[in-house]
């Protein structure tokens, strides 16, 4: 009866019932979550079907990378969908990556976990990789007081907000990253902030993509980019 009431003293301060129950749902499967790692949104399940429905049926053996992975949600799923595929997630949290290597763990997906700052990079995979995909942080520290409080007060900073002046920097940084060790074809799939969409496609580091498409969500807000690494980019 006591952790009832524990439990509902939490919910009553605005604390997410996902960190109070210590799970969360993502693509059929429980997650454990706990406040270092960002709750898995139905966006991201989106994102990662996106990509699952794009290589159906697809023969060769996958390298993917997931960049910022918080609870191995993306890198988990495209695992178990995807047997074959050689996964590697990188997060810059180690507490992030203590919760995904117990997700996989339990949901029996043999990921490669890589602690690494995607800002500061100095992961060098061993092949070049056919996938990257990343879901960063995208929220300008600005907009953090429109959040609702069970987000703001709550979910780790670190996965949730950027600089004023540059809010793209993570974009920024994985597209350079990309350019290095992404096969020729290879693709990026990212979730954005839906006001950046074009901003993101205008940078300069996207002009050895092609194929760029901007996406939207279920809510009709654009949240996803496609582009494939490649120099025949008509413009």
């Amino acid at each position: 009866m006591s952790e009832l009431k524990s439990d509902l003293n939490r919910l009553a301060q605005g604390e997410p019932v996902q960190y109070v129950t210590g799970m969360q749902w993502f693509y059929g499967n429980k997650f454990i979550v706990n406040e270092n790692v960002l709750i898995p949104r139905p966006e991201t399940e989106e994102l990662v079907a996106w990509l699952l429905d794009e290589y159906k049926g697809y023969k060769k053996r996958l390298k993917i990378m997931d960049i910022g992975t918080g609870t191995g949600c993306i890198p988990i799923t495209l695992k178990i969908n995807k047997p074959a595929a050689y996964v590697t997630a990188t997060d810059i949290s180690q507490k992030a990556l203590a919760i995904a290597q117990e997700n996989a763990l339990n949901l029996r997906a043999n990921v490669n976990f890589v602690c690494d700052d995607i800002l500061h990079p100095t992961f060098e995979p061993k092949e070049k990789i056919d996938i990257i995909i990343s879901n960063p942080p995208y929220i300008p520290i600005s907009e953090a007081e429109t959040l609702e409080k069970n987000v703001k007060d709550y979910e780790p900073h670190l996965a949730l907000f950027v600089p004023d002046m540059d809010p793209l920097v993570y974009y920024k940084a994985i597209l350079q990253y990309a350019t290095q060790h992404l096969s020729e074809g290879g693709v990026v799939y990212f979730e954005i902030h839906k006001n950046y969409g074009p901003y993101i496609l205008n940078l300069p580091e996207m002009f050895v993509f092609r194929d760029t498409i901007l996406r939207n969500d279920m809510s009709s807000n654009p949240r996803f980019i496609k582009a494939t690494l490649g120099t025949d980019k008509n413009h």
